[in-house]
């Protein structure tokens, strides 16, 4: 589902990622962890089409992704879901409507979407606040809302960078408890986190990133 070949990515002078190699399967739950600025939200980058490798190439579902022409670019994304730490959730929106917006960018007819939008709103606990504006629920239920928008256009890749980073214990492991229910059910989900509570013993796969490479591959 995701590959990675002969990767290497340069920023200035520094070097991020040399000649990395990587299969990731379809429907794997994969955490990527390393210190700071060990490259892991580069490589969701590269996955995305937001960086492109300076050499080697990037594929998405057989697709070389990393040369993509720029109007290509927005197909591909239909078929990733992005869950960021900062939420980037529009405060001047429901939570319904911040939903709604994902199946609107990719051509949905605003009265299409109602059905699918509160299916997913149920799915993640959150069809009751479907009217409040984010800015009024806690750190976990916008994270929610984040998560509920990258499902809604039913993607085959999620990519999350430090989905857990902002919330407390009991939080973190409810959006957890929802990106494994999301991975068993087919999609590749792609976590990029600092935290060791969430892969410790998850019995999921580990890619330990630093000095430029993959340096370490196992299990949780």
């Amino acid at each position: 589902m995701i590959v990675l070949s002969d990767v290497t990515k340069n920023f200035d002078k520094k070097r991020v990622f040399h000649d990395v190699c990587l299969i990731i399967k379809k429907g794997e739950l994969v955490f990527l962890t390393g210190p700071s600025g060990a490259g892991k939200t580069t490589m969701l980058k590269l996955v995305y089409c937001f960086e492109r490798p300076d050499s080697g190439k990037v594929f998405v579902d057989d697709v070389e992704v990393s040369t993509l022409k720029q109007k290509n670019i927005p197909q591909l994304r239909r078929d990733i879901g992005i869950v960021f730490q900062d939420f980037r959730l529009f405060s001047d929106k429901t939570v319904y409507d911040n939903v709604a917006v994902a199946l609107q960018f990719n051509g949905m007819h605003p009265q299409k979407t109602r059905g699918y939008v509160n299916e997913i709103l149920e799915k993640v606990g959150l069809l009751k606040t479907a009217k409040y504006f984010p800015q009024y629920l806690s750190g976990g239920e916008q994270q929610r809302i984040v998560i509920a928008r990258a499902m809604v256009t039913k993607p085959k890749v999620i990519l999350a960078d430090e989905p857990t980073g902002n919330l407390d214990e009991a939080n973190a492991e409810s959006i957890m408890y929802l990106l494994n229910e999301i991975s068993e059910k087919g999609t590749t989900v792609l976590i990029a986190t600092h935290n060791k509570d969430i892969y410790q013993g998850s019995g999921h796969r580990v890619l330990h990133l630093e000095n430029s490479i993959i340096e370490r591959d196992y299990i949780g």
